[in-house]
């Protein structure tokens, strides 16, 4: 793959053209330039099988000459260099050959994910896709009407919003919801250029990762992301969730999918009452707080969230904790009073919420108690979810939220005072007997995990005093 690059800055453009002869076999650099005017007058003459191109430049910026070149080489693909991924950069871009965005430092790991696009990229059949989708201010419309049917279910769709739909084919709607728990502390370490940037660049790296499809970032609420993909076609679980990688790639995002929902099209009252209730239920069983406005919902839906929060409690607590509790909705029927099914969803909440807490508040404790008194028998993270009758998944979040660590990484901290403990009580032990009885499977391991831990040999501590 012949390519040329239009960066302004020389330095960068010798580094990425390097990166890109060296490391990436099959591309090949074979022009660079300063000017998007200069690369176009190259382009009427001259070869190239696709173009990076810094989105800001002197003269005519990127974006810009994204549009003239799709227009005069509709078969040659874009990639798109910017210090930081804005929406409106994704939208102005929809009716080019644009395939994938660069996000700048530039990386081996950004390179290869935007190679991955240019290699898949069917550029035929993308410009055709995206010339079907709406402009600008429809894309918007078409955002702002799909935050407020799926958050307000008073609100249905009207003549004007579902004319916007129908502006990108067979709508289906897919809702992903992120979980993140740590944000302040990822937005202080991780990602530092501000909330507004970061739920762009969410939204414009996914725009460019799922195939036939638009993007949008609908709301957070602690914790919670919760995104929108819009899409021509009825798409795979899998390919939703490759979509979903380049976040994880890329922003170095921990959050994990809380929620993956689909809504046949805009008017699937049924599914966006569905994915209503079921983000209820993720916040009452995770403890958190909400307001759930119950007068939005009409008295058949009230009953269907009040039957989910029973099952959910039955499968998460079991029978035999709940019996007691009041909580099984099957003394209503269709014609109670809705001020009574109102009351009784604010207590089935109460009780749960206080299940959950029982549950939570000495989970802690005993799991740190019982990897206090095994650490030794090399545990793994499943046994212990399994003594504190957790699954393993909410286990592993769940501890490193209270502690800071992740279990193995706790268990390790353990195991190396031990042996320091044992090193300062007999300096002539054996690195390998101490490794036997701390549960190590060799003596390398141990000795290399010692100085991870510590930043010393165990002869460090042999002769320390």
């Amino acid at each position: 793959m012949d390519i040329i690059i239009i960066e302004d800055n020389s330095f960068s453009l010798s580094m990425l053209s390097e990166i890109i002869n060296n490391f990436f076999e099959g591309k090949k650099v074979i022009g660079g330039y300063s000017t998007a005017e200069e690369a176009l007058e190259y382009l009427k003459s001259g070869h190239a099988d696709a173009v990076i191109c810094d989105i800001k430049l002197p003269g005519m910026s990127g974006l810009e000459f994204a549009k003239i070149c799709t227009q005069s080489h509709p078969l040659i693909p874009i990639v798109l260099i910017s210090a930081y991924s804005q929406f409106e950069y994704a939208q102005k871009a929809i009716n080019t050959n644009v395939v994938s965005y660069v996000l700048k430092p530039i990386t081996y790991e950004n390179l290869s994910e935007a190679f991955t696009a240019l290699d898949n990229a069917s550029i035929t059949t993308t410009h055709n896709r995206c010339s079907s989708f709406p402009d600008h201010s429809a894309l918007c419309r078409v955002q702002t009407a799909l935050c407020s049917i799926l958050y307000d279910p008073t609100q249905e769709p009207t003549i004007d919003n579902i004319s916007d739909f129908e502006l990108i084919g067979n709508k289906h709607i897919y809702i992903i919801t992120l979980k993140e728990n740590n944000i302040e502390q990822y937005m202080s370490s991780v990602w530092t250029h501000g909330f507004d940037r970061l739920t762009a660049t969410i939204s414009n790296i996914l725009y460019t990762s799922i195939s036939d499809s638009i993007t949008f970032f609908l709301r957070y609420q602690k914790p919670f992301f919760d995104i929108a993909v819009l899409s021509s076609k009825e798409l795979t679980n899998d390919c939703i969730f490759s979509g979903i990688a380049p976040l994880y790639s890329l922003l170095k995002f921990s959050a994990d999918v809380e929620l993956l929902s689909h809504i046949c099209d805009i008017n699937d009252h049924t599914g966006i009452v569905n994915f209503n209730i079921n983000k209820i239920l993720s916040y009452v069983f995770g403890n958190l707080s909400i307001n759930i406005n119950t007068s939005l919902y009409s008295i058949k839906e009230l009953t269907l969230l009040s039957e989910k929060l029973f099952d959910k409690a039955i499968g998460t607590f079991g029978i035999e904790s709940i019996v007691d509790l009041d909580i099984n909705p099957c003394k209503f029927t269709e014609r109670c009073e809705r001020a009574e099914l109102e009351h009784f969803i604010a207590h089935q909440t109460e009780q749960i919420r206080k299940l959950v807490t029982e549950r939570t508040n000495n989970v802690i404790d005993r799991a740190i108690k019982f990897i206090n008194n095994n650490y030794s028998k090399n545990i793994s993270l499943s046994d212990v979810a399994q003594h504190v009758a957790l699954s393993p998944k909410y286990f592993s979040r769940y501890f490193k939220e209270c502690t800071g660590y992740t279990f193995l990484a706790y268990k390790e901290q353990i195991r190396i005072k031990a042996a320091i403990k044992l090193i300062q009580n007999d300096p002539e032990i054996k690195n390998a007997v101490i490794a036997q009885q701390l549960g190590y499977e060799s003596e390398t391991t141990f000795c290399k995990n010692f100085k991870k831990v510590t930043g010393f040999s165990t002869a460090h501590y042999r002769t320390k005093g």
